[in-house]
């Protein structure tokens, strides 16, 4: 399990109670039971329409190769634009990837950029 995975969870818990629609709350609790095939069907639709928590979420699939190829490309894809809509916790994930070089270029200055934005916005509760 990669040192993130556990914050990743934290943050799909706090997601459920904050105020999620229908197919969100469906995909993140078939994300947390493990089953991949109902969140991906549930999650893909609203992050392609651009919903961040949606785009985490897939993010840390690919990342994670849960229900999909793990894919750090893709990872990183969806973390970048769940990130810049100022998602913490996909700005703290886009930082780790750049940190290890996963699936993008290893980049101190990238990863310290994202690090502190993750931060700035309270990113990352453990549970």
């Amino acid at each position: 399990m990669k040192p993130y995975s556990r914050l990743i969870l934290a943050t799909i818990f706090l997601m459920i109670g904050a105020g999620c629609t229908d197919h969100l709350k469906e995909g993140i609790s078939a994300y947390k039971e493990k089953n991949y095939a109902v969140a991906l069907k549930e999650l893909q639709p609203l992050a392609d329409k651009g919903k961040a928590e949606a785009q985490m979420v897939i993010g840390a699939m690919y990342d994670n190769g849960e229900g999909v190829p793990m894919d750090y490309r893709q990872a990183v894809m969806w973390y970048s634009k769940a990130a810049d809509q100022g998602n913490a916790n996909a700005q703290y994930n886009l930082a780790m990837m750049y940190a290890n070089g996963l699936g993008i270029q290893l980049d101190w200055v990238q990863a310290l950029k994202w690090f502190n934005l993750a931060a700035l916005l309270g990113g990352m509760k453990p549970m």
